[in-house]
Order: structure tokens, then sequence, then C-alpha cells
């Protein structure tokens, strides 16, 4: 990987060199999604158009507060477009855990289904992810993010006071994921990986990081279910 690269371009490059490789499948209850390099490219072009109308840009801090739906990395990867950051937001938050980290983060936005609005909405703009979609992706402004763009600010679990958050930029990402090409378990584009955890953890999102330096394809369940785990991974 040259110097220089960030995960806008890894995902551009996927997107021209395998664009049809299947990237993610969601297996979920309400049925499953599967989206090619190409697909996940066009559809982060067609979001970061509509948070970039919604006054979205470079060094914003915008909350995401979604379960294991493709509308979660998707989001994520618009936000990288933008050289904004995203704020991962655990969909069991209650008042004071929204309020504590929207504040903390001077989160200016938040992307959330409907039924977490009333929530959200004392202490930031709240839009839901089937409303950003938008066709103006070929006017889409071109920052150029670097390695240090901040792309995450995660939150830790606040196990021993308030949440911390994490300032987390590309050379972050690229130096994890590609720690899984060249060292164990050395994944190659024959590969599938799977992950049960929620999104708002890091561990989903370096599985998509990985699996796009990797060419691989990513299995991504709604969560942890022992009656069903093991038939998934067959």
């Amino acid at each position: 990987m040259a110097d220089g690269t960030t995960l806008v371009d890894l995902l551009d490059r996927a997107a021209t060199d395998h664009p049809q490789r299947p990237a993610w499948t969601f297996d979920l209850p309400e049925g499953g999604q599967r989206l090619s390099y190409a697909d996940v490219a066009a559809r982060t072009r067609r979001l970061a158009a509509g948070l970039a109308e919604r006054g979205v840009g470079p060094g914003d801090r915008v909350g995401v507060m979604l379960g294991n739906t493709p509308e979660m990395p998707l989001t994520w990867l618009a936000l990288m477009r933008l050289g904004a950051a995203m704020v991962p937001l655990n969909p069991r938050y209650r008042r004071d855990d929204v309020a504590h980290v929207l504040t903390d983060a001077a989160v200016r936005l938040v992307v959330a289904r409907p039924q977490h609005h009333e929530l959200l909405t004392s202490y930031a703009a709240v839009v839901g992810p089937d409303e950003l979609e938008s066709p103006g992706a070929e006017d889409l402004p071109a920052p150029t993010p670097t390695p240090e763009t901040v792309v995450n600010v995660q939150y830790t679990s606040g196990t021993t006071g308030r949440p911390k958050g994490c300032l987390l930029d590309h050379a972050y990402w690229t130096t994890l994921g590609g720690s899984m090409l060249t060292e164990h378990p050395h994944l190659t584009s024959d590969d599938v990986l799977l992950t049960a955890q929620p999104f708002h953890y890091v561990d989903p999102q370096w599985n998509v990081v990985a699996a796009l330096m990797a060419g691989a394809h990513l299995v991504v369940l709604d969560g942890f279910h022992p009656s069903t785990f093991w038939s998934k991974v067959r």
C-alpha cells in the first residue's frame, strides 16, 4: 500500500479493480442484502452528497445511531469522502449517555432511525438514513483527506468513568486492516469474514477495513444468536 493511501482511495480502487465482487452480505431477519464493491462505492457517493447538502464538511463530527444494516458502514465511508468523522452511538443509549457523547464530541448532526429521533433531537439535528441518498453525487465536493484525517471519534465503554472519545484516523485503520493481510490470518480475496458484533463497536469496523483491503467478502449478522450461529458460519 502506497504511503498517503486512505480508506477512500482503497474503496475507489476496489470498485475499479473488481466492481462486481461481493463486498458485504447482510444476513438480517427481514431479508438478506448483498452489495458489490461497485454498489458500496456508488452508494457512499450518494450518501456523501446528501450529507454535504446538509452542510457536512471537513472536520465535522456526525453521530450515527444505527444497527447492523448496510447504512451504518455506508454512512461511515460517506463521511470519510467529506473529510468528516463518525461518532458511533449505541442504539441502547438513554438520555444521559446521549447527552454526554453528543456534547463532548460537538456533534452537529445524527443519522438515526425514526424510533430514536425523540431521544436525540434535544442535542442535535437528526436525519434518517433513507432521507440521505442524493442524486447529486457527481457534484460532490472533493476534499483531500490524508492518513492523519480523523474518521472516528470512538467512545470507550465508560467502565471507569465517563466514556472518552478516541480519535482514530485513516492511518489507524489501514495499519490495523493491513496487519490482517500481512500477519495472521493472512486474509486474501478468496476469504469470507463473518461478524455478529454491533457496528458501534470497533470490531465490525475493522472487519470492513480488512475485507476492503483484501478484496474479501464480509458477512454481517444482526447479532449473536447461539441457536443459529454455527449454521450461519457453515
